[in-house]
């Protein structure tokens, strides 16, 4: 199995990060999914850097961790809320922890699990990614992961990299993942409870998981909407969803740049909450979403566009939703624009954007400080994905279509780096647009 990645790569990303000298963090994950718990072990080598300038992890306080091990016998921790704080002497040190997350495979009451944790409340499918901080967290840095993972045979363990291996033994497959970059996400799921549909187009391959119990939207009756389980027509749905995901995958590879994909996996949650994750090659994705996307064909190419832009964004900065949601949202209407034309494109704008916020009035500078989970008058979310990208609508406008779509390749496209919003201003000035792009300061919308 292959565990590290090449050291070019790593002096790549350090080249990057201004991180001279620094090794980079290293997890090494063994997790196996039991009846009533799943069991991890993390071997954690801390680089000089994060010992020197963070001497603190974020891991949510509801996990009980069991052991901590350290090659440093002058380490120690302590828990405050969720900061997993430490001291110790080594420049590196490396770190055994062992600990367990509920989870009752058998039982769908899941009150004991913590609520910071994504436990959806159908106990068929875990998502685990490190905003949810179910491991030690580091933000704003590249680090090596490797993760081992047993899961009964029913199950399959989904994650934006392809498992290096896989083995079957005793009722359980063993599946082996590794990736150099800010996180390895990865989901948990029963796919025996999942319709899985097989698609390859110019080289790609698609795989759709759907859940056969969901009602599909069919159309608006008198304003209300009508949903529908018969089969033909919902086959019919899902083969639109279906043929269309690989028209925007090739709109973004043609208007960004080229990225090697294999494979594209497709998830729907079992769950019915709202939202989806994009997280480059996987989208796991709700009936709800799904149903609006149906409706208006949008939602789920946002969650695409996330191959290319808004994943590696610095998580602490000013700016960090700006840029790794609004301008991810913006493009992704300019890919609705193109494929539908600018009638439908005017119309969906003003229909979900300008219009149907127009009571809530925010600056630019509200835009670039917004945040998830943050208090204040306005919902955060409206900020980030509806005025964010009014915004940018007027940058464009003044700039052209042509021109911001080339300021987004070049910000967005060197890799491993993690983007900021002084990235996306460099490139701006070096396209003569700075002061297109001051005068957003000067807007209220």
């Amino acid at each position: 199995m292959k565990i590290f990645y090449s050291a070019v790569f790593i002096i790549l990303n350090l080249i990057a990060l201004g991180q001279n000298k620094a090794l980079p963090n290293n997890y090494e994950f063994k997790a196996k999914v039991c009846d009533s718990i799943i069991d991890f072990n993390i071997k954690l080598s801390l680089s000089e850097l994060s010992l020197k300038e963070t001497n603190f992890l974020l891991f949510d306080p509801d996990i009980k961790i069991n052991e901590v091990l350290s090659t440093d016998d002058s380490f120690k921790f302590h828990r405050s809320n969720d900061t997993l704080l430490f001291s110790c002497s080594q420049k590196i040190s490396v770190l055994d922890i062992t600990y367990s997350i509920p989870w009752n495979r058998n039982n769908s009451n899941q009150s004991d699990v913590s609520k910071n944790i994504v436990v959806p409340k159908n106990k068929n499918q875990i998502f685990f990614e490190r905003f949810y901080r179910w491991y030690p967290v580091v933000y704003d840095c590249f680090s090596e992961y490797s993760l081992q993972i047993e899961v009964p045979t029913n199950y399959h363990v989904f994650s934006p990299q392809i498992e290096d291996s896989l083995s079957i033994a005793n009722n359980y497959k063993t599946l082996w993942f590794s990736i150099y970059d800010e996180d390895l996400p990865f989901l948990i799921c029963d796919t025996t409870l999942l319709h899985h549909v097989k698609r390859e187009n110019n080289n790609v391959e698609y795989d759709f998981y759907f859940n056969e119990n969901s009602k599909r939207f069919l159309k608006f009756k008198e304003s209300e909407p009508i949903f529908t389980t018969d089969s033909e027509l919902v086959d019919s749905i899902l083969n639109n969803f279906m043929d269309r995901v690989p028209i925007v995958y090739e709109w973004y590879q043609k208007n960004l740049w080229q990225k090697e994909i294999e494979k594209i996996n497709v998830i729907e949650s079992l769950s019915e909450n709202a939202g989806g994750v994009g997280l480059r090659s996987m989208m796991f994705l709700t009936s709800r979403l799904m149903n609006h996307d149906f409706c208006i064909p949008y939602k789920v190419s946002h969650e695409i566009a996330h191959i290319w832009i808004g994943a590696n964004t610095m998580y602490h900065l000013r700016g960090r939703y700006f840029m790794g949601e609004s301008i991810t949202e913006y493009v992704n209407l300019l890919c609705y624009e193109d494929l539908y034309g600018k009638s439908k494109f005017d119309h969906l704008y003003n229909l979900d954007f300008a219009d149907f916020y127009s009571d809530i009035q925010v600056k630019f500078e509200d835009v670039l400080n917004a945040r998830k989970g943050s208090d204040g008058v306005v919902n955060p979310d409206i900020i980030i994905y509806s005025k964010g990208p009014m915004f940018l609508h007027e940058f464009r406008k003044s700039i052209g279509k042509k021109k911001f779509l080339k300021i987004v390749r070049e910000t967005y496209s060197e890799h491993p780096k993690l983007v900021q919003l002084s990235d996306f201003e460099e490139c701006i000035k070096k396209n003569d647009c700075w002061q297109e792009y001051l005068a957003l300061y000067e807007l209220t919308l």
